[in-house]
């Protein structure tokens, strides 16, 4: 039996189209290679591809390719002799020195089956990457690259930390493994959609019979619930060889940040940039080779739903389309409303689904109390003071600093929203800065200097702009909110700094000047980003009409950035309002709403009738919602009865089929277990379920049973 990741097929960047093409590894090397290997005969292979279509052969495959009608024109005027034609191809990344999968795949569609054999034979042999003369000089060139690339990863993974002031940890003492699920699309119910299904452990994507076959994994988690952590610990474990992990007979594993690939970066030059260190004597073409010659290879993608260009040429775009590299094991991890519009077949889709009672526990012995069991009892019941919090810690990284923080400062704190959490942990970041400079004062100030607000303004516009780029380099900062207040966010943790090495290529570049060292910053977290953003809205919101927040709110889509939202409405009640309202008004607001309201603080009265508005309707509750969303619903619910003395009467959805229960069994679906495990939806309504009126009915006679 092959081993899982045992490739499919013997494809590398050419796509061997068997029994039209020779596999790469018979070509006969009758030279010792160039240090540009890729590029030796790619000028050649262009050349033999002009002579080899035809004018309407190029019109064809032009249309096929999706070229607009001003470039296919361009085309059909072009009087030398092709060579607008394949300019096009390579300015718009359709064949390179690496891949020409994309033009394969026109020709295919155009039904020109001569041509690709001709013109696949013809780049294998002037561009196909040649081995080193020995065997030997392509081991050293393999082992110099992953001695390098895992010394980046150590790097990466040994430097952690949980809460930005307290002392960098190896992900391996950090890591717990906690719920995720895969997506059976299979499995589908009445209502037409697939089942979420439990999985042992974190390395089930790789080992399960279910999903072993699949080429591409994405995996997908709310803000905070640990995907990026996961990602290092598959790094950590493929680096340490972990017996017990099946990344251990990997040959190579390539773990890439997104966040950091700016202009649609080439994944070769990513690699070469961010992962080989500056004095590496590794070039581009050594880089492909190298992973050409590689038996198994693993991809790891953390963070898509950060990835600045996204344009179908772009490579992580191709690759995870199979169009590159499809020999390549993908993991991408993302926010679920942020993943790649076009998913290749044999795909599987997986979420963590946060951490439960028993992962708390394990992460608190493991990373914060080094298995003293008391100590451990102690801040799980400090927990258990803030029982609104404590659904909220659900949140892997809620939880892990809620834990981290009340085990250093020894203090019991409740809290009764995540504003109010992200108001101690803000304070948090400052107060021990006061305690190392030994100047700590009961009470850290918020000051809203000028300074502040427009912090405040550049996070709220980094999240909503297109490009997603949440990574600056140091002088943008400086220049936008002056050095001092830099100084102390990068002092406090709040913002990171990290010396990168870039390489410019572009024209007119002097030699000394083609590496280059430069110093970027990002938040210590996205989710501390959209603290500052809702700073901003609430700010904002508070002083503007409802007319305006349709064009305000436009590119902060409520799914990715719920928090912008939730936090907005808990710093500013005049605020809470209009954005509670505008919510309701947008399709699939409501459930957001929700999240808002449990937010709210100020007039209780106003909040009553808030409250009154989101429940006068049937509420959803659908087990395709996060844990997270299915509690707050509940949550609501259970304000709305308390100060509506009413009563409610549920009815769900299973599998096609309808069914109801009474008020007085309606605590069964309160659990977080019993309402994941419905596949379909459950509405509940606040009515006298003797009669018919509306669902959000004051009976005056008191909650039945």
């Amino acid at each position: 039996m092959s081993p899982w990741w045992a490739p499919l097929n013997s494809c590398c960047f050419v796509p061997i189209l068997t029994p039209l093409t020779t596999n790469m590894a018979s070509l006969q090397v009758t030279s010792t290679p160039s240090r540009n290997p890729l590029n030796k005969g790619f000028g050649k292979f262009v050349i033999e591809l002009k002579e080899s279509l035809t004018s309407e052969n190029k019109i064809e495959v032009a249309t096929a390719l999706g070229f607009p009608a001003a470039l296919i024109e361009r085309i059909q005027l072009d009087t030398t002799a092709g060579h607008a034609f394949t300019q096009l191809l390579q300015q718009r990344g359709i064949i390179s020195p690496s891949d020409i999968a994309q033009l394969i795949d026109a020709l295919e569609t155009c039904k020109l089956h001569g041509i690709v054999q001709t013109v696949t034979e013809s780049f294998n042999r002037n561009v196909g990457w040649q081995s080193p003369s020995t065997t030997s000089e392509l081991q050293d060139l393999t082992e110099q690259f992953l001695q390098d690339i895992k010394g980046t990863y150590e790097d990466m993974y040994s430097r952690v930390q949980p809460v930005s002031y307290i002392r960098e940890r190896c992900v391996n003492t950090l890591f717990i493994d906690s719920g995720i699920e895969y997506f059976n699309k299979e499995g589908r119910s009445k209502m037409g959609r697939g089942t979420w299904h439990k999985l042992d452990s974190y390395n089930s994507i790789f080992t399960d019979p279910r999903l072993a076959n699949s080429m591409l994994y994405v995996l997908v988690g709310d803000p905070g619930y640990g995907k990026s952590t996961l990602a290092l610990q598959y790094v950590y474990d493929w680096c340490n060889r972990c017996l017990d992990s099946p990344l251990k007979d990997v040959e190579m594993l390539i773990f890439l940040r997104l966040r950091y690939l700016k202009g649609g970066m080439p994944f070769v030059k990513a690699i070469k940039e961010f992962l080989l260190p500056s004095d590496s004597a590794l070039d581009e073409d050594d880089i492909s080779g190298i992973i050409q010659d590689c038996k198994s290879v693993v991809i790891v993608f953390d963070g898509f739903d950060e990835y600045a260009a996204q344009g179908d040429t772009d490579d992580v775009i191709q690759i995870i389309a199979r169009k590159m590299l499809r020999k390549c094991k993908v993991i991408l991890t993302t926010r679920p409303s942020s993943t790649p519009p076009r998913l290749a077949h044999k795909t599987e889709q997986v979420r963590l689904t946060g951490f439960d009672s028993q992962a708390r526990e394990r992460y608190i012995l493991k990373a914060v109390v080094d298995g003293n069991s008391e100590a451990a009892a102690k801040i799980l019941q400090r927990l258990q003071q803030s029982p609104v919090f404590a659904d909220i810690c659900q949140v892997a990284l809620f939880f892990v600093m809620f834990a981290h923080m009340t085990h250093e400062r020894d203090m019991s704190v409740v809290f009764e929203s995540v504003t109010s959490f992200f108001r101690y942990v803000v304070s948090s970041f400052y107060e021990h800065k006061q305690i190392r400079a030994g100047t700590v004062s009961a009470t850290v100030k918020d000051v809203h200097t000028s300074e502040n607000q427009q912090l405040y303004k550049f996070a709220f516009e980094s999240l909503r702009g297109k490009d997603r780029n949440l990574v600056w380099e140091r002088e943008t900062f400086l220049k936008l909110i002056g050095e001092p207040l830099y100084n102390e966010l990068v002092e406090i943790g709040v913002l990171v700094e990290e010396n990168v090495v870039e390489i410019v290529d572009d024209p007119g570049t002097s030699a000394g000047d083609h590496i280059q060292r430069r110093t970027h910053v990002s938040f210590h977290h996205k989710l501390i980003c959209e603290w500052y953003a809702a700073r901003y809205v609430a700010d904002f919101v508070s002083r503007t009409g409802d007319g305006n927040l349709t064009a305000f709110f436009k590119g902060i889509d409520p799914v990715n950035l719920q928090y912008v939202y939730r936090i907005g409405c808990g710093l500013n009640p005049a605020a809470a309002d209009k954005i509670i309202r505008y919510l309701h008004s947008i399709e699939g607001g409501d459930k957001f709403a929700i999240l808002c309201i449990l937010e709210q603080t100020g007039d209780m009265a106003k909040i009553k009738e808030t409250i009154r508005q989101i429940c006068f309707e049937k509420v959803m509750i659908s087990g395709y919602d996060s844990l997270l969303l299915q509690r707050s619903t509940m949550q609501l619910l259970e304000i709305a009865a308390r100060y509506e003395n009413s009563c409610f009467g549920i009815q769900y959805n299973q599998d096609g089929g309808e069914s109801k229960m009474a008020a007085n069994d309606s605590q069964q679906a309160r659990g977080p277990t019993q309402l994941s495990s419905i596949s379909g939806p459950l509405y509940i309504s606040y009515q006298d379920h003797l009669g018919p009126g509306p669902y959000f009915k004051d009976s005056g006679r008191g909650a039945r049973s």
